[in-house]
């Protein structure tokens, strides 16, 4: 119910959004993919959201070094199998996928803009 809630508030403030380039830290893949890691079904109305393809593309962030947090508590491997989950649900629902490699910020984001 945690997930769902998440996910329905991603979509509200998606929807929200008339029109321009738009950059979200997160998507409803990778809400989606939480529920495929537990090996829990998602709700419908989650995955038929997510075969309106509601992103032209997605950036997806090869991971910096790991560092837990009193909100990221699951260790380095669980962390990188969940990365794995979510880059492997937006590509099975077919979305473009840029991965971005680990470099400076700076980098990243001529990388990013480069491919808009």
């Amino acid at each position: 119910k945690f997930q769902l809630n998440i996910l329905r508030n991603y979509l509200q403030a998606e929807d929200k959004i008339k029109e321009g380039i738009v950059f979200s830290d997160r998507g409803i893949g990778d809400g989606l993919a939480y529920y495929y890691h537990e090996v829990i079904t998602p709700p419908k109305e989650l995955v038929d959201e997510m075969k309106k393809k509601r992103y032209d593309k997605v950036f997806y962030l090869d991971a910096l070094e790991y560092k837990t947090d009193r909100v990221r508590n699951e260790g380095k491997e669980v962390a990188s199998r969940v990365g794995r989950k979510i880059l492997e649900t937006y590509r099975k629902f077919g979305y473009k996928v840029v991965v971005v490699p680990v470099m400076s910020v700076e980098e990243r984001v001529d990388f990013i803009v480069s491919r808009l």
